[in-house]
């Protein structure tokens, strides 16, 4: 294994990820750190440095912010004192990458990523904004979230994408998958599975029987 490149920042970092370019090849690299942010970087793979050559050094593209602050209020507070003096460090803990292909150009996708952070919220971003290239001289892009949920102060740690099946398939592999509980159960009595069983009632009238019996009741 050979280091190809490097990645500094001023604070702790907690995840990183790989994720494709929303539009056309290439690669990006999402760093969740300790100061609020989630960072993304361009990784291009050209190498450089003749015989030591190693990859371009990665170069920031955008930010995914809007991470706030939680609020821990001791027991005994003073009148003089902020809400802003009682704010926790906060930190992105977790990250994760869902990508969508695009059904009508295999050069464009959406790539969706979602972070955990220790305000209790779960966000969720769209990559489709950040930029294509970038000097390392450039401001980073700040993209916020498409959209959040609370959990009322649950200090997270970590996150994942869950893949989620079509509805009508899933009802249709439970249906077929009761049915064949049901014929395997009938095996096991010994009855047939295309007859009502326990708990059943199958009643079958000869023709003219119901007749005789009213013909008798008249007389």
């Amino acid at each position: 294994m050979t280091l190809v490149a490097t990645v500094t920042h001023k604070t702790r970092l907690h995840d990183i990820r790989f994720a494709p370019r929303a539009r056309g090849p290439g690669e990006l690299l999402l760093v969740a750190a300790e100061d609020k942010t989630v960072l993304v970087y361009a990784i291009d793979d050209t190498l450089v440095g003749g015989d030591d050559a190693k990859l371009a050094p990665p170069v920031l593209l955008a930010r995914l912010t809007g991470h706030g602050n939680r609020y821990a209020i001791p027991l005994f507070t003073s009148v003089n004192h902020t809400k802003s003096d009682y704010a926790v460090s906060l930190s992105v803990k977790g990250i994760d990458v869902h990508v969508v292909e695009s059904t009508k150009d295999a050069q464009t996708r959406t790539v969706y990523v979602c972070s955990a952070s220790s305000d209790g919220f779960i966000r969720l971003f769209d990559l489709s904004t950040v930029p294509q290239t970038a000097s390392p001289n450039d401001e980073p892009v700040s993209i916020e979230c498409i959209s959040s949920y609370d959990t009322q102060g649950t200090r997270l740690t970590c996150i994942a994408f869950a893949d989620a099946e079509d509805a009508t398939l899933g009802k249709r592999k439970r249906q077929a998958a009761a049915d064949s509980d049901d014929e395997d159960e009938a095996e096991v009595e010994g009855l047939d599975p295309k007859k009502p069983r326990q708990g059943d009632r199958e009643v079958d009238v000869a023709e003219g029987e119901g007749d005789d019996d009213e013909s008798g009741s008249d007389s």
